[in-house]
């Protein structure tokens, strides 16, 4: 089975021209289709759903690929949304752990401004709470999380972007957040 990236459903436009928007997709989706493989299809699978791999531990590539996979559908239909607040469970969350949305934001700023080419906002079983965690796409592989969003920081986004700087750009992030989306992902590991 070959890869195809869901379309964007949303609107970025106060992030990205159409142009760049298409641009930055194309290039992810090449990059995810050069490293597709059955093997990662089971893996993503496993994965969002918060399930063990299987006997044996896939290879780090493969690992790293299916985050890729992972967080790129998670970008693309978190974002795009209308904005505002977050609602029920996942707002009552979000206040849990980061006190506020605001505080929420400042832990994906503060961890946007580093060498990070994703920040994900993620369910952790472990500790039992939201986390903010960020890192280069091959060292996000060996994070056990489970993403609820996906923050594409890298220089390549933010240079497509409308905003000269990635603190800016994370805050038009959360202006068009999609909710509903995000929502859906945390009911998925907190039923």
């Amino acid at each position: 089975m070959a890869f195809t990236l869901a379309p964007a459903t949303g609107d970025f436009r106060a992030l990205f021209t159409n142009a760049n928007r298409d641009k930055l997709r194309e290039q992810e989706h090449a990059e995810l289709v050069s490293t597709w493989s059955p093997e990662i299809d089971s893996l993503v699978t496993a994965m969002t759903h918060n399930h063990s791999s299987g006997p044996g531990a896939p290879q780090r590539s493969t690992v790293e690929a299916a985050n890729g996979v992972i967080f790129t559908s998670a970008y693309w239909t978190v974002f795009g949304g209308p904005g505002g607040n977050p609602p029920g469970s996942l707002a009552s969350r979000i206040n849990a752990d980061f006190s506020s949305l605001s505080g929420l934001k400042s832990a994906v700023r503060g961890v946007a401004g580093g060498p990070a080419d994703w920040v994900v906002v993620g369910w952790d079983a472990g500790l039992g709470k939201l986390i903010v965690v960020g890192a280069p796409m091959e060292e996000l592989g060996q994070w056990a999380g489970t993403p609820i969003m996906a923050f594409d920081v890298s220089s390549r986004a933010v240079a497509l972007s409308k905003h000269s700087n990635t603190d800016d750009y994370v805050d038009s992030c959360f202006d068009i957040v999609d909710w509903f989306q995000a929502k859906l992902r945390y009911d998925i590991v907190n039923p």
